[in-house]
């Protein structure tokens, strides 16, 4: 993991505008056990803007570490930023539900849930699968442009 986190350091250099790289580079932190490092760098994409995917799982991945220090309000704010920036993003309507459910408010789980399953429609393909297969978030555009310019 150590050279992963000097490859993104190292692009983060070069152009501290990557968004993409700045988010694996906090994913990367927080799987890793360091999880102030990771809120650091996951926070920036957020300042970053640009809603989308990107923004998404920064909210997500911060909801995360909110919730593993027992920050459950921090967590479920985050996680419904996350639902703002990615509407499908199935984990976060998850994650809200379970803190809910564990917080004793069984209803407000049930309706978070249910808009969660309800909402999570399948297209192309979801966010958090493209996000751990490093497909890139903004592949398909790249992927168009190229095959436009191999046709002229």
């Amino acid at each position: 993991m150590e050279e992963t986190k000097r490859q993104y350091r190292q692009a983060l250099v070069i152009d501290p505008s990557l968004a993409e790289a700045r988010l694996r580079l906090g994913r990367t932190l927080q799987r890793s056990g360091e999880p102030e490092e990771a809120g650091e760098e996951l926070r920036r994409v957020v300042e970053q803007g640009g809603g989308g995917p990107t923004q998404a799982l920064a909210h997500l991945f911060l909801g995360e570490l909110l919730e593993r220090r027992g920050e459950a309000e921090g967590a479920v704010r985050e996680y419904r930023k996350a639902l703002e920036q990615d509407p499908t993003l199935q984990q976060a309507g998850l994650a809200v539900a379970a803190i809910l459910w564990r917080s004793g408010d069984r209803t407000g789980a049930v309706e978070v849930l249910g808009t969660a399953v309800r909402s999570g429609r399948p297209v192309g393909l979801p966010t958090w699968l493209a996000y751990h297969l490093g497909l890139g978030l903004r592949a398909a555009p790249a992927i168009e442009a190229l095959r436009r310019a191999a046709r002229s």
